[in-house]
């Protein structure tokens, strides 16, 4: 994962705000990583059975994405009101790289919806509250793109403002590491966070 829109200003989206999110997609990330490096070293396969079953998800959400996408902005929305009633907002721009823009003017991302997305079936959406709440759903936009970002122009209040991508680059950065963990041991560093240590 790579936080995103760095450049982006505007009176909702504080410094520290984005910091917050890039420090805490920073932590998830390099969390996931010492785990699978781990597991390596540990020689179990636990990442295996995960990589499986999201192969599995994936088959089972096949051609699902709008439907997804669409049920998780419809949980972001509060009660509708007559002065408020919510939106959800779908934009398809074409072109050499087209984009599938989705936005909704509910809730900010929290980090619990972070938490949610990077793990398996880990959806910390109430099933009497929401229409989509396995934490599967989101697996669907894979299908359409290998890149996918999210954005929260506002963050939910006391919570950082996030804005990263999920970024396929990152398991050959992975790959580099290991072998460098390989080669020179505990100075090795992930491109995308050289300032840790990935053990």
């Amino acid at each position: 994962m790579e936080q995103v829109g760095a450049e982006m200003e505007g009176p909702k989206y504080s410094v520290e705000g984005r910091e917050a999110g890039r420090a805490l997609v920073v932590r998830q990330a390099l969390a996931q990583v010492r785990t699978f490096l781990d597991e390596l070293k540990n020689t179990t396969r636990n990442y295996q059975t995960v990589a499986s079953l999201g192969r599995q998800v994936a088959q089972e959400y096949r051609g699902r994405c709008v439907m997804e996408l669409l049920q998780n902005a419809h949980d972001a929305l509060p009660e509708p009101r007559d002065d408020d009633p919510g939106q959800v907002c779908f934009s398809l721009r074409t072109g050499a790289e087209p984009m599938l823009l989705i936005g909704n003017s509910g809730r900010g991302f929290r980090t619990a919806d972070f938490k949610g997305i990077c793990q398996l079936g880990q959806s910390p959406k109430d099933p009497n509250e929401s229409v989509g709440n396995k934490g599967l759903g989101f697996r669907s936009v894979l299908e359409v793109s290998s890149c996918p970002e999210v954005w929260s122009t506002a963050p939910a209040p006391g919570e950082p403002a996030f804005a990263f991508r999920f970024d396929p680059d990152v398991v050959a950065q992975v790959g580099r590491c290991g072998h460098a963990l390989a080669e020179v041991g505990l100075d090795a560093r992930l491109d995308f966070a050289p300032e840790h240590p990935p053990v």
